[in-house]
Parts: C-alpha cells; sequence; structure tokens
C-alpha cells in the first residue's frame, strides 16, 4: 500500500492509529521533510492561522498540499473556508458512523468515570441532566439509565424529544430546561455552542457539578462558573483518555473504507 501519512497532535489515540496504520502497510512520517499522501489533523479539527507541532496551517501551508488528502475529526470553520478556496479533499471522521458509534460510546464511558470520581452520593441518589441528544447524548444517556440516576433529558428538536421518552419520562425542551435546575446535581452539556449562560449558571444550585464534552471553547460561561464557584470541566476528547484503542481502531477501519482500500 506504502500510502505516507504524517499526523499532527499528541493525541493518546495517535500513537495507536499510527502502529495500526503500519500493520496495514502505511507509511508514518515523523516529518513533513517528505511528501505525504495523507494528514491527518487533530479530532479537534484546526482553527484559524494555528500552530500545530511548530508548522503553521495557514494559506501557504493549504497550497503546498492541496492534491493530498486531509482528515480531521470535526469540520472546523476555517478548514471549510480553506476546502473551498484550495478544493483538496477533506475526510471528516465524525461524520463516518463506524468512527462516530465507537467514538460516543467511549464517550459516554468517560463522562462516568468522571461522575463517579467527582460524586458525594451513590448514583440512584443523584440527578443527571444531559443537554443535548445527538449521537454523544443518545450514548450518554443509555449507559447512564442503567446507574439508576435520575435522567433529564434536554432536546432541541421535536422528534428527538419524543424518541427520548423512550429512555426517560423526564424529557424537556431548550426553552423548558431551567426549570430543572434548581434540583439538578449534575449537568452534562454536548451542545457545540453556549447554552449553559450566565442567566443558567445563576438558577444552577449551587454544588452542581457540570461536564462540557463540546469541542472547545465549549458550551459554558466558564467566567460566570468561577465568580459563582461552580466547579465546570471542559472535557473534549474523552475517548482519547478513556479507551483509545478501541477509538484508533475505528479511525484507522473508518478512514480505510473512505479511502476505499
Amino acid at each position: 500500500m506504502d500510502k505516507k501519512v504524517y499526523l499532527f497532535g499528541n493525541d493518546p489515540r495517535y500513537k495507536y492509529v499510527k502502529s495500526i496504520l503500519k500493520e496495514k502497510g502505511f507509511v508514518i512520517l515523523d516529518d513533513l521533510k517528505t511528501k505525504p499522501d495523507l494528514i491527518i489533523f487533530p479530532i479537534s479539527g484546526v482553527h484559524k492561522d494555528g500552530f500545530l507541532d511548530e508548522v503553521m496551517i495557514d494559506d501557504s501551508f493549504f497550497s503546498k498540499y492541496q492534491d493530498i488528502i486531509f482528515v480531521s475529526g470535526t469540520n472546523t470553520p476555517y478548514l471549510k473556508e480553506k476546502q473551498e478556496k484550495y478544493n483538496f479533499k477533506l475526510i471528516i471522521l465524525n461524520e463516518l458512523n463506524e468512527f462516530s458509534g465507537i467514538n460516543s460510546i467511549a464517550t459516554a464511558e468517560g463522562v462516568l468515570s468522571l461522575i463517579l470520581k467527582n460524586k458525594t452520593r451513590i448514583l440512584p441518589q443523584l440527578t443527571i441532566m444531559v443537554l443535548g441528544y445527538g449521537r454523544s447524548g443518545h450514548a450518554i444517556v443509555d449507559l447512564l439509565t442503567r446507574t439508576g440516576a435520575r435522567i433529564i433529558i434536554v432536546a432541541r428538536r421535536e422528534i428527538s424529544r419524543v424518541e427520548a421518552y423512550t429512555m426517560s419520562k423526564d424529557v424537556t425542551s431548550f426553552d423548558e430546561f431551567t426549570d430543572y435546575l434548581d434540583k439538578t446535581d449534575i449537568i452534562v452539556n454536548t451542545v457545540p455552542s453556549l447554552v449553559i449562560t450566565k442567566d443558567v449558571l445563576n438558577k444552577c444550585n449551587k454544588d452542581v457539578y457540570i461536564i462540557d464534552i463540546a469541542t472547545k471553547p465549549g458550551g459554558v460561561d466558564y467566567d460566570e462558573c468561577k465568580k459563582l464557584g461552580i466547579n465546570a470541566y471542559l472535557a473534549p476528547g474523552l475517548p482519547g483518555i478513556y479507551a483509545p484503542y478501541s477509538s484508533a481502531y475505528s479511525l484507522v477501519n473508518a478512514l480505510i473504507k473512505e479511502l476505499g482500500m
């Protein structure tokens, strides 16, 4: 196969990705002195004019490598802009079912691990709110409902709320979820936009613990959290911490299928 691959970043998954790719016949480059066939960006994507491994990811970079294939976990606005300008092939891992499915399970396990480390009561005595009922939200709810905790599901779309009733009797919309905050012990946010605002935080109980798995900068007003003394933790990339091998294996399999190999 001998396709040359360069990976940016120090994600724990990438140690295993490199090993699995080598087993499948890919050549892993240590630097960009040799032109690669594929460049794999961090799972969190690439943001405007930023450095990755001391390489400036700007117009000159994309112009130089516009004829190769780029891989990213997330399609950021910056990547979209550069793809439109240079018309390179871009594979988004979170859009591939094989990768995103395993990733969601690993994320849910990571969320449960954080809850176990930070709770002060047994799980059946906790009320946990999950914001967002997409793939990650669904996996998190599926795991947490088995713990005996009371789960409140907040979903934007009506069809998602209808589905969510099969998992919990407590389902609400983003217009009404603040009614539940004073009795919520833990909030898990999956929404990649600011949803836990200053007003929302001021309606929370003072001992609430917030886990924010959204891509940086997350969906929480962290400055207000500091003022109120609320414990909020930005935790993107949980699969790389709690299940790096499984996540890496699904990444490589999904990538090879997408490349038609």
